[in-house]
């Protein structure tokens, strides 16, 4: 894949725009970073007794980017989201009389394979996708299939006897799927706090482990999932209000909260955290796993802070955030283990500026992030230095939506999702090089993943995608 899954992990479906999409993805929910961010031009750097070590460049296909060019694939006017990307094909979403995938050749844009009646995972290694089966256009799961990315066959299905009667939500690591269910406790009106189940399977058949959380899900907020992470053998995951921190090995439960709270994994296992659920909660826990290697969680950002996620693959230093647009934003690079007493590796400050909300990274030495007041910037990774600033479009919103970034193959989009409220945002596509605007390319929805571009008009309610092409 050639952006860091976040993540996410974020299968990542948001159309608010079409009701039965929504209806028919109501069991997978967007993985998405809210943080707060940065600043620019002006760079401080100083040294600290235990700088982490810079980033390293993930290696080049060597294959074109959009900014070689680009071809389109003939539209459809079914397909509404995307699922990945593999060298060969772009895995597309589509609706029938149910969301599935489908496979489209990257040079030819003929249909490679179609899916069935579910909805699925990102990409898993290249080479596969969990997809569910939908029985009814509620939403009710009846199991998932383990599919070749290749032709769309099914390897077999999932066994989903340990989970429970109801899958809740789902995510691919880079070897498997994360999937948690269970059953609603109807003794509470409104249910709060019940018993799940989280199973981790890395092929068809049984899970490699199961564990036991309990689920908060508020009924009257909009749920939020937030970005995937995977590193030193644990996964960090959200579920719609829920963080859990797991021994990837095992599956024993790292860290868990009824909340949002963000979190990213370092070197040495240590799992930093926006914040605590429970504020009596003691800083630098040392968490033993049995059968595998200790863990330790600790508070890395605080009240008047912001961690900016990277997701996976990310450096060993945390990008924190703080200030507002009255003081000023600043975006700061600290140690981890450290990031308190130790000097920032670097800081950048834009004054008057409000502060991010969204970053992405392309894997290599370059991150943008985008403000609630319609600017993005680039930012070297390493060295904090601003390399561009450009605008986007923000059609006019007063605070009903917040900016997501997305990063792939030289390019950079800008979308504004809701919080509960419908409509059409705006998407506005950049070249990553130099943040001028790609002639054409805007709409009022898109995604852009794996190598794979999808806009949305609503004037014309037609999809475009395209993919890189030389010439």
């Amino acid at each position: 894949m050639s952006q860091p899954k976040q993540n996410t992990a974020r299968v990542v479906v948001l159309v608010l725009c079409i009701a039965l999409v929504l209806v028919a993805a109501a069991t997978v929910t967007l993985l998405i970073m809210r943080s707060k961010g940065p600043g620019n031009g002006e760079v401080t750097t100083s040294t600290t007794s235990s700088t982490p070590s810079p980033a390293t460049p993930s290696p080049s296909s060597g294959g074109p980017t959009f900014l070689d060019g680009m071809r389109q694939i003939p539209s459809l006017p079914n397909w509404s989201g995307v699922f990945g990307g593999t060298d060969a094909m772009a895995i597309l979403f589509a609706m029938g009389d149910f969301a599935h995938p489908v496979a489209v050749d990257r040079t030819s844009g003929a249909t490679v394979w179609e899916g069935g009646d579910g909805d699925c995972t990102d990409v898993i290694a290249g080479t596969a996708l969990v997809c569910t089966v939908i029985a009814d256009w509620q939403g009710t799961v009846t199991g998932m299939n383990w599919l070749d990315v290749k032709t769309g066959q099914s390897e077999g299905s999932l066994d989903l006897t340990s989970i429970g009667a109801r899958i809740y939500a789902l995510t691919a690591t880079s070897q498997g799927v994360l999937v948690i269910g269970g059953n609603i406790d109807q003794s509470n009106n409104p249910p709060d706090v019940w018993s799940a189940i989280i199973g981790y399977f890395t092929g068809p058949g049984a899970p490699a482990w199961t564990a036991s959380v309990q689920m908060y899900a508020p009924v009257d907020e909009e749920p939020i999932e937030q970005p995937f992470d995977e590193a030193e053998g644990l996964f960090a995951w959200h579920t719609n209000a829920n963080t859990y921190v797991l021994d990837a090995q095992t599956g024993f439960v790292v860290y868990q909260a009824n909340s949002y709270t963000p979190a990213q994994i370092f070197s040495n296992r240590l799992v930093c955290m926006g914040y605590f659920d429970t504020p009596s909660q003691p800083n630098n826990l040392q968490v033993n796993v049995p059968g595998g290697s200790p863990a330790t969680v600790t508070t890395c950002a605080g009240q008047d802070t912001g961690m900016m996620i990277l997701g996976p693959g990310h450096p060993n230093m945390l990008l924190r955030t703080s200030g507002g647009s009255i003081t000023g934003c600043t975006l700061e690079a600290v140690n981890p283990a450290d990031p308190w007493m130790s000097s920032p590796i670097w800081s950048t400050q834009e004054a008057g500026a409000d502060c991010a909300e969204s970053v992405a990274w392309d894997g290599q030495s370059t991150a943008y992030a985008a403000s609630g007041t319609g600017i993005v910037w680039a930012f070297d990774i390493n060295t904090g230095q601003v390399l561009w600033h450009s605008s986007y479009d923000t059609d006019g919103t007063d605070g009903y939506w917040n900016p997501h970034v997305f990063t792939s193959d030289g390019l950079v989009a800008i979308d504004l999702y809701s919080q509960g409220v419908l409509g059409f945002p705006a998407w506005t596509v950049l070249r990553a090089d130099n943040g001028q605007p790609m002639p054409g390319l805007g709409g009022d929805f898109g995604f852009l993943q794996d190598g794979v571009l999808m806009t949305f008009k609503q004037d014309t309610s037609t999809w475009d995608v395209f993919v890189p092409s030389f010439g």
